[in-house]
């Protein structure tokens, strides 16, 4: 009697498996052109954007050309925010929110040089 394949090993919680074995192997989203994955970026802060660099190599880059930039105010600090501006390299905004209260306010007439920045 033959013995049935080893199981693959999972680190995944509650025994999830890994997507690519679910579709063998191709992962869709990574082949997605920027774009498209500018437009998906669109729907999330752009902290969260930024960090969808860490999932592969080719979208290390990919969130400094989205045109759209959102900072909630209970996620950005002022110099969070500038430094994103700083490695922000698209040609053009299409949409830009940010979130200002009394206290970020307060904060950045003190560092009147991030906002005029």
């Amino acid at each position: 009697m033959e013995e049935p394949p080893p199981k693959e090993e999972s680190n995944a919680p509650g025994g999830a498996q890994n997507p690519s074995n679910l579709f063998g192997g191709v992962d869709s989203i990574s082949s997605l052109p920027d774009e498209m994955l500018h437009h998906i970026f669109s729907f999330v802060p752009t902290k969260v954007a930024i960090t969808t660099s860490v999932l592969s190599k080719r979208w290390r880059h990919v969130w400094c050309k989205t045109p759209y930039l959102s900072f909630p105010h209970h996620k950005s600090s002022l110099e969070s925010i500038h430094e994103t501006l700083a490695s922000y390299t698209a040609p053009k905004i299409m949409r830009f929110h940010l979130y200002v209260d009394r206290e970020t306010s307060e904060a950045s007439e003190r560092s009147r040089h991030h906002v005029d920045s």
